[in-house]
């Protein structure tokens, strides 16, 4: 049986005097890559868009969501490449 804390399992296994083991939760991914938080900014930048008054459709703001999810999956692939080549530690 495991119980989840802040998003991590912890383990209920452990002997009573040792502190809890988190173990990663492996459907997890980085916020940027969240289809609510790009919702989110989608519905925001429509907000922001229709106060000026420019009109958005929702499909619009559906083909905005999309975009952001997949411009922000680029940079981060981008950015892991990077921070891998110039890494100064092997892996493992």
């Amino acid at each position: 049986m495991t119980q989840i804390v802040s998003g991590a399992q912890v383990a209920q296994t452990q002997p009573v005097n040792q502190a809890p083991v988190l173990v990663e939760n492996p459907d997890s991914r980085p916020w940027y890559l969240s289809k609510g938080v790009m919702g989110g900014f989608a519905s925001l930048l429509a907000w922001l868009l229709m106060m000026f008054g420019i009109d958005v459709a929702q499909a619009d703001v559906e083909s905005i969501t999309l975009a952001g999810i997949t411009i922000a999956g680029a940079v981060a692939s981008i950015v892991s490449v990077i921070g891998r080549l110039t890494a100064k530690r092997p892996v493992g």
